[in-house]
């Protein structure tokens, strides 16, 4: 009864250093920091038209994604550095964001195929702004939920890609969908 005791209250204390250990991930910490939530509802009845989150694919966050898949992944060190040239090259040329998307009505989520509906616009404090993004549906499935935990089953999730606007030493932009349905904001005020 004792050593089964003892083995539980084990398997216990390993579990809980392991969620520890993941929760002060340096990937967690660069998710949390350049990723940004909103939403928006109709008064009327109060039904979701919009509820959305956005993570800023910038340096850093390449950077630490890179390091979790080759933690994940075991790769070896040529591998890593194969995965983050590609990184810094991707970064040379756009500003990517990785969108999970949930609206109120199905034909509001189809970002990239209705221009009519949606507007996307990546701007600076000073009013310059970015409005020709591509626009990607990602297909959401176990190696996504992993790296962007905020998908949930009734989420579209896109990838969304400007040409190089953002200047590198940037900590300030916001990421605006303007649309019919709804309009909503999201402000990266990084320190």
């Amino acid at each position: 009864m004792a050593r089964t005791k003892i083995k539980i209250v084990g398997a216990l204390v390993v579990v809980l250093f392991s969620l520890m250990a993941e929760a002060r991930s340096p990937y967690k910490a660069a998710l949390k920091k350049w990723t940004e939530k909103d939403s928006a509802y109709s008064w009327d009845n109060f039904e979701a038209r919009m509820v959305w989150q956005a993570t800023y694919q910038g340096a850093e966050f390449r950077k630490a994604r890179v390091e979790e898949q080759a933690r994940i992944y075991q790769l070896r060190e040529e591998e890593k550095a194969a995965l983050m040239k590609k990184e810094e090259e991707e970064l040379a040329v756009y500003d990517d964001f990785f969108v999970a998307l949930y609206t109120g009505s199905g034909q509001w989520s189809d970002i990239g195929k209705d221009l009519k509906l949606w507007r996307i616009v990546l701007a600076l404090p000073d009013e310059r702004e970015n409005s020709s993004p591509s626009i990607e549906v990602v297909k959401s499935g176990e190696l996504e939920r992993k790296f962007y935990p905020y998908i949930d089953k009734w989420s579209r999730t896109f990838r969304i890609r400007f040409a190089k606007f953002l200047p590198p030493e940037t900590k300030e932009f916001s990421l605006r969908m303007i649309g019919i349905p709804a309009t909503s904001t999201l402000e990266w005020k990084v320190k």
